[in-house]
């Protein structure tokens, strides 16, 4: 389930569709990942559109949040020649409060 979608970036060669979407226990959304013993709670995708605001036209980027706003990962799709998108990931772990 969507919270809302709207361009992030426009211009006159390309721009940019955000969607921000629960993970899953939320209002029965798809399954997110667990991070350092973080649950995701929400992301945000990222894909860049050609001018006609339809077309991809570059790789689809995935931010995930914890209950608390902070992003605990980043996922980009790669590209490595043979066809295949393979995910990139940057996780975040954080300290707990004493």
């Amino acid at each position: 389930m969507a919270l809302v979608a709207r361009p992030l970036k426009s211009g006159p060669t390309a721009r940019t569709k955000l969607e921000y979407l629960y993970c899953s226990g939320v209002h029965g959304a798809a399954a997110c990942p667990t991070v350092g013993g973080a649950a995701d709670k929400w992301l945000i995708q990222e894909t860049p559109l050609a001018s006609d605001g339809v077309t991809k036209n570059g790789p689809v980027s995935k931010r995930y949040f914890d209950s608390l706003d902070r992003e605990i990962r980043v996922e980009t799709q790669g590209f490595d020649g043979s066809g295949t998108a393979t995910a990139i990931y940057k996780d975040t772990q954080y300290d707990s409060l004493p």
